[in-house]
């Protein structure tokens, strides 16, 4: 350590420069000594809190201040989304189902969701009169959008079955196709939207999209275009719709349930069954229907 040196006044107060002693001088030298050593030992101190204190604060490079923290992200997991809408009909299993090939074509059109298919289970299970009229009004206005598709009900338009208001989510479908006078409903003020839909009725709206239904030709067409063995469950109101509908090079009674000895009316139709029939509603051509799928499956 350097040795204390103390200003020239205080020298010269105590008398310490050269030629100035004073007599007493040994009491100002050991005066010296003593404030040199406490000088020397707050050094001392000084300098071991300098060390303490580096030692115990981090530096600013390795230990970013509490603002400057910055929190880690998290890994991200990736989560699949749910299989959009559009593209549902290439999830679906088509294994095992009649016309395989086919239900996926009329699938491809994007639009079961809009009858409440969005899953495997609701598509090979039971579905509503009014589920089967948003598929066919769909598939309708899908196939033809010039001038055959079926304009869509709104709210504030007329109300033809008491049980399918504005507020019903098929209501725009069903009311839509009154409005265009292919409806065949459950009676004259009611259609019975949730109501689980038989065989019999698929099929009379169905026909009553596709043909003409003639009243004049019922009993001839009964007699010769309905051969099933149980023919005589088939309700009296849908008689005209089926009879016409199975005696047609297009039927939409074959192309869901197959060529059919016994017809059994009252079984409740499956989702893929009611997308079978489908196929050629409005009785639409070949090679449109086929151009419209090859863009679809691209």
């Amino acid at each position: 350590m350097k040795k204390l040196k103390l200003p020239i006044f205080l020298m010269l107060t105590l008398g310490l420069l050269p030629g100035c002693q004073p007599a007493n001088i040994a009491p100002l030298e050991e005066r010296v000594a003593q404030l040199e050593g406490r000088v020397a030992t707050l050094e001392a101190g000084a300098k071991t809190e300098i060390n303490v204190a580096v030692q115990a604060t981090p530096s600013t490079a390795s230990t970013p201040s509490a603002e400057s923290t910055v929190t880690p992200t998290p890994a991200v997991t990736e989560t699949p989304s749910a299989v959009s809408t559009d593209s549902l009909w290439k999830t679906l299993n088509y294994t095992d189902l009649p016309s395989a090939e086919r239900l996926k074509e009329i699938a491809s059109f994007g639009f079961l969701p809009k009858g409440g298919i969005t899953n495997q289970e609701q598509f090979i299970g039971e579905i509503t009169r009014g589920q089967y009229v948003a598929l066919l009004v769909e598939m309708n206005n899908a196939v033809f959008q010039d001038g055959e598709d079926i304009r869509l009900a709104q709210p504030g338009d007329a109300q033809a079955f008491d049980d399918v208001p504005s507020s019903h989510p098929y209501y725009k479908y069903i009311q839509g196709m009154v409005d265009a006078g292919y409806v065949i409903g459950f009676n004259e003020k009611s259609f019975q939207p949730d109501k689980v839909l038989t065989r019999e009725e698929m099929v009379a709206i169905a026909a009553k999209r596709d043909f003409t239904l003639d009243p004049e030709s019922e009993k001839y067409l009964w007699d010769n275009y309905t051969p099933f063995v149980d023919k005589e469950e088939i309700a009296p109101k849908y008689r005209l719709a089926i009879s016409k509908d199975n005696g047609e090079s297009i039927s939409n009674l074959q192309q869901a349930f197959g060529a059919l000895k016994k017809f059994q009316p009252k079984k409740p139709v499956k989702g893929y069954e009611a997308v079978l029939s489908l196929y050629r509603v409005g009785n639409h051509g070949d090679y449109h229907y086929d151009r419209l799928v090859e863009e679809k499956m691209k």
